[in-house]
């Protein structure tokens, strides 16, 4: 006969599988410096970009191209095709930015994904 799972059981296994991985995971950094952090900081930077395409993004810009003014599109491509780069601080101001609070409760305005 087999035993059924409880719920407590599940949440200890999974509790130990994340604290073993945790483990290995700090066994793998050494952030006990500075410039072990500085490193560690950057070559997050190269896996992870810091600008994403974002539905808020996309809105406005197709608008403007409805009337023929492509210039959002065209500084949304600009800043797309460089999403791990340090840009300008206008760029950064524009683009790296959390969601308007006007869109949290509009449904697909948050982020697109490679899935969408």
């Amino acid at each position: 006969m087999e035993t059924k799972k409880t719920p407590a059981s599940n949440n200890e296994k999974l509790l130990k599988r994340w604290s073993q991985w945790l483990e290995k995971w700090h066994s793998c950094i050494d952030v006990t410096t500075a410039e072990s952090r500085q490193k560690l900081s950057e070559q997050m930077k190269q896996v992870n970009p810091k600008y994403t395409l974002r539905e808020w993004f996309l809105v406005p810009a197709y608008q403007a191209a409805e009337k023929g003014d492509y210039t959002i599109i065209k500084e949304l491509q600009e800043v797309m095709t460089k999403p791990y780069d340090e840009q300008s601080k206008e760029t950064e101001a524009k683009y790296y930015a959390k969601k308007p609070s006007q869109f949290f409760d509009i449904a697909g305005i948050s982020h697109v994904s490679c899935s969408s």
